[in-house]
């Protein structure tokens, strides 16, 4: 199993992630919990949207999204079971 994560306040909604990732792990959403006001602003600018990955658990690891990503918003761990 893998974790994705996305760090909302590099993502600046360019999808080159999801053209990626050959599992579709990624969709482009508004973020959630988002508390700081400048990251805040930033995701408004970029049309309102971050990557979110809603299929993690399909995730297969093979990074494709991470090195696609120019902002370098992604990281994707291995989860110890």
């Amino acid at each position: 199993m893998f974790r994705v994560q996305v760090d909302p306040a590099r993502c600046e909604n360019k999808r080159d992630c999801l053209e990626a990732c050959p599992a579709n792990v990624l969709e482009m959403a508004r973020p959630q919990g988002v508390r700081n006001p400048l990251i805040q602003l930033k995701v408004r600018f970029h049309g309102g949207l971050v990557a979110v990955p809603v299929r993690e658990a399909d995730c297969v690891g093979c990074n494709k999204c991470m090195e696609a990503c120019p902002k370098g918003a992604i990281k994707v761990t291995v989860l110890e079971s």
